[in-house]
């Protein structure tokens, strides 16, 4: 450190002697303490750490509510977890092991809800077990719901009993909007059944549906919202991986390859590949899950970061989904957009990507021929007009029974729709009027709307990577039902909880707390 310098710290400093040019000269005198600056440091530290928000030093700890010795039985509970989800997809061990990845996959959530949360991102893409599909979707999102219970406790019953300074999190208005819209959708399930005459089984399949699907994304919102900020890095590089072996996995069952079958839907329906859980679902959870798998690939490599790219758009191609690739679209010029940084030549690789995939839809949806294209651009026409009549219906069937609404599947008792197949109001926030009436469909807006204002708010400071996902489940919400069927559900509850929370920052994965 330069004599400038030193002068500067103390008014009392005497001025450096007229030959001080000529030679060295002792440093000024100083008002500080003797004995070196290291000693003073751990005082400045603590004076900085207490005049530090207390959301912002909770949102820093690298374990949340646990204590360290649980901490460190984390990862062997994770594997006991895993393997049992593992021997569930074994017919044989199936009766065994399916109760027993449920007991474990639920005390990992609950005693280590990070590693919870990291499981669900590893395991949601892909058959939940050697059972029904009804079964499966729960078995789908286990630790996410061990996660959010232990999350709520720590914020609201065990931390404030210990002293501690709150949990880090949205404010608890919104969390207890997530909390009850779990439990209203849950509801629908008896609403549904009772409109069919007390139809027990029809109530329970609802209910197992629900758990996987609609309560799935409330809790994941809510875990996310709490645990992420701080260690979004760890989160993303979990993501890269996940996408790349379902997206392969995906692409391989399609191709039908025996075996498959064990570990992934069924690869093909009706021509679309269905791999990670019906087409269309299948391309939303890949499309929301992409902006978080490229930005952990972006740290390694630009080719890393396009391999990724190319095969997520591939697997999505093959779904003949439209909805999921306009909304990535959407959602990474929205992020590049807000990140006020554009690289010509990743927007003109960005700009070819989007046009083969274009190109590479019309051609495996529509076909080849202009005559072929505009058919079946004419036939496709119903469907979106399907698409507003739904609008339509949920609004009816909110205005005719505001308590309750029409239930699980509430379309099905409306008009005609059952006819066509149509059995949800495809819109995200008009689905929770129609399915649960007034209570739910608010409670819902409110954890959706809040977190989308809440990326609006961040759009200069929040990660880029964020942004896109966030956008992209909002968009595919606006136009389509991404939150019933688990992968789509959990990871854009996680894309609108890491938004809601701490702020994840573009330029640090430091947090910064909650406005």
């Amino acid at each position: 450190m330069g004599k400038a310098s030193r002068a500067k710290r103390t008014a009392t400093a005497p001025a450096a002697p007229a030959s001080a040019s000529a030679g060295p000269t002792k440093p000024a005198a100083s008002t500080r303490p003797a004995g070196s600056t290291k000693s003073v440091r751990p005082l400045r530290r603590a004076r900085q750490s207490a005049s530090m928000p207390a959301t912002m030093l909770m949102s820093a700890a690298p374990a949340v509510g646990i204590d360290r010795t649980i901490v460190g039985f984390g990862s062997g509970l994770a594997s006991i977890a895993f393997t049992c989800w593992l021997l569930a997809h074994v017919p044989a061990l199936a009766p065994v092991a399916i109760p027993a990845w449920v007991i474990m996959g639920l005390a990992l959530g609950f005693l280590v809800p990070w590693l919870g949360l990291l499981l669900t991102i590893a395991i949601v893409p892909f058959l939940g077990g050697a059972t029904d599909p009804i079964s499966g979707e729960f078995l789908r999102v286990v630790p996410v719901y061990g996660a959010a219970a232990r999350v709520l406790l720590d914020r609201f019953a065990l931390w404030p009993r210990m002293g501690r300074p709150g949990l880090a999190g949205p404010p608890w208005w919104v969390v207890a909007a997530a909390v009850a819209a779990t439990a209203l959708y849950a509801l629908t399930a008896q609403t549904a059944g009772a409109a069919l005459g007390g139809d027990a089984v029809y109530r329970d399949s609802a209910f197992r549906w629900l758990v996987g699907g609609p309560m799935a994304m409330m809790a994941a919102w809510i875990a996310a919202s709490h645990l992420v900020a701080g260690r979004d890095r760890t989160l993303t590089i979990v993501v890269l991986g996940t996408t790349a072996i379902a997206c392969t996995l995906a692409l391989v069952a399609w191709a039908g390859v025996p075996g498959m079958d064990l570990i992934t839907f069924p690869g093909i329906v009706n021509g679309r590949l269905a791999a990670l859980g019906y087409p269309t679902p299948t391309a939303m959870g890949v499309a929301i899950s992409l902006p978080f798998a490229v930005a952990a690939a972006l740290r390694y490599s630009r080719w890393l970061a396009f391999g990724i790219i190319g095969l997520a758009l591939v697997v999505m191609i093959l779904t003949w989904s439209r909805g999921p690739l306009i909304a990535i679209g959407v959602g990474a010029v929205l992020a590049v957009l807000a990140s006020g940084r554009i690289d010509r030549r990743l927007a003109l690789v960005g700009a070819g990507v989007g046009a083969v995939a274009f190109v590479g839809l019309v051609a495996v949806r529509y076909g080849t021929s202009l005559d072929a294209i505009l058919a079946a651009i004419n036939g496709s026409m119903g469907s979106d007009v399907d698409r507003v009549n739904t609008w339509i219906a949920a609004v009816a069937i909110a205005i005719g029974s505001p308590l309750v609404g029409g239930g699980w599947h509430s379309l099905e008792r409306f008009g005609d729709f059952a006819q066509r197949q149509v059995a949800y109001s495809h819109n995200i926030l008009l689905h929770g009027f129609a399915e649960g009436g007034f209570p739910l469909g608010i409670t819902n807006a409110t954890v959706i709307l809040y977190s989308a204002w809440r990326v609006w708010l961040g759009r200069h400071t929040m990660a880029p990577y964020l942004i896109a996902a966030a956008v992209t489940f909002l968009v595919c919400g606006f136009w389509d039902i991404p939150q019933v069927r688990s992968y789509a559900a959990v990871m854009g509850g996680i894309a609108l909880g890491m938004a809601a929370g701490p702020l994840v920052a573009r330029s640090s994965e430091a947090a910064t707390p909650v406005a």
